[in-house]
């Protein structure tokens, strides 16, 4: 409960805020990685992403993956498509990727099954 004690010119001054009604204190935001459906491992790979057949790639570092998707780190966040393919630079591997998130520095990613 908000009292209002005092008033100095039009600004009316707060004197006390009890504990007691303050809203509880929202979850830790490592019970929002609980949701993924496979454990994701840390990993500091160096990566590309390429995309419009091959013509255009940005050179990444992949952070987090797991058997669904990643976390990939870049500078160029902005102009990565929804679909690309992802490729490993130490073992020449790809994998499809659907583009999930964005965030300032980070993409999030879905691998994408071949069918």
């Amino acid at each position: 409960m908000v009292q209002k004690a005092k008033t100095f010119g039009q600004r009316e001054v707060i004197e006390a805020l009890k504990v007691r009604d303050l809203p509880p204190p929202s979850p830790p935001r490592h019970f929002e990685n609980q949701r993924k459906t496979s454990p994701r491992s840390r990993q500091f790979k160096n990566v590309q992403i390429i995309f419009n057949n091959g013509y255009c790639t940005y050179d990444a570092i992949l952070r987090d993956m797991s058997e669904d998707g990643a976390r990939i780190e870049t500078k160029h966040v902005v102009e990565i498509p929804d679909v690309f393919t992802l490729k490993f630079t130490n073992d020449n591997t790809t994998k499809k990727c659907s583009l999930v998130w964005r965030g300032n520095e980070s993409i999030g990613v879905r691998f994408i099954n071949p069918s």
